[in-house]
C-alpha cells in the first residue's frame, strides 16, 4: 500500500482484512494482508488516504522486517495503541511514535501468538492467545500475568486457544476459546 493512496484504490489489492480498530482523531488502524504481505495500515477517513505504518514487529538493526500477521488492535482508554499477532504483543503508548514489546510470560522461546486483545474497567489489558491461554497485563504494559493453571486464584482454562475475549457484568470477563464457543 502506498502512502497517499484512497480507500477506493487499495480496495481492490486487499486479499485479507484481519480487524479493523479505530484510533484517535478521526483515523482507523487495519491489520491486513495485501499481496501476500502482512502489516498495519492506517486510514484517514477525514482525507479517504491509507498510510502504511512502518513494521509494528521489526527488529533494529535488521534489514528485513520479519513475516508478521496482524490478529488483534486495541486502542486503550490513555489512547495507547496495542497490536496482537504471531510474532507476540507490542504497544505504541499515547504520543509516542514507536512501538514497544510486551513481554508475556509463556514459559518458552517462542513467541506467544496474540489473538484477541481486551480492556477491563481496571485499565487492564487481557490477552487471548492461540497456544498459552489468556494473560492480564497493566496498562503500563508491564509485569504481564498468565490466567489459569499458573496464576493464583484462577482455575485451569480448558483451552489453551483464547480467540475473543469480551466484558460482563462489572468485575467479569469472559474468554472464547477453541473447542467452546
Amino acid at each position: 500500500v502506498a502512502a497517499g493512496q484512497s480507500l477506493q484504490d487499495v480496495a481492490a489489492g486487499v486479499e485479507d482484512v484481519g480487524l479493523v480498530g479505530r484510533e484517535l482523531h478521526g483515523t482507523v488502524g487495519v491489520g491486513q494482508r495485501v499481496g501476500g504481505a502482512a502489516g498495519l495500515d492506517r486510514l484517514d477517513l477525514a482525507n479517504d488516504t491509507i498510510q502504511a505504518q512502518a513494521a509494528v514487529f521489526a527488529r533494529p538493526g535488521e534489514s528485513q522486517a520479519p513475516a508478521e500477521q496482524i490478529q488483534a488492535l486495541l486502542l486503550d482508554r490513555s489512547g495507547g495503541l496495542w497490536v496482537g499477532g504471531t510474532l507476540g504483543l507490542r504497544l505504541r503508548p499515547a504520543g509516542a511514535t514507536a512501538f514497544q514489546s510486551v513481554d508475556l510470560p509463556a514459559g518458552k522461546a517462542e513467541a506467544v501468538q496474540v489473538w484477541s486483545l481486551y480492556q477491563d474497567e481496571q485499565a487492564q489489558v487481557w490477552v487471548g492467545s492461540r497456544a498459552h491461554g489468556a494473560f492480564r497485563v497493566p496498562a503500563s504494559g508491564q509485569g504481564a500475568e498468565r490466567i489459569g493453571g499458573e496464576a493464583q486464584g484462577f482455575a485451569a482454562l480448558r483451552q489453551s486457544w483464547v480467540h475473543a475475549i469480551g466484558g460482563g457484568a462489572p468485575g467479569e470477563v469472559w474468554l472464547g476459546c477453541y473447542g467452546q464457543g
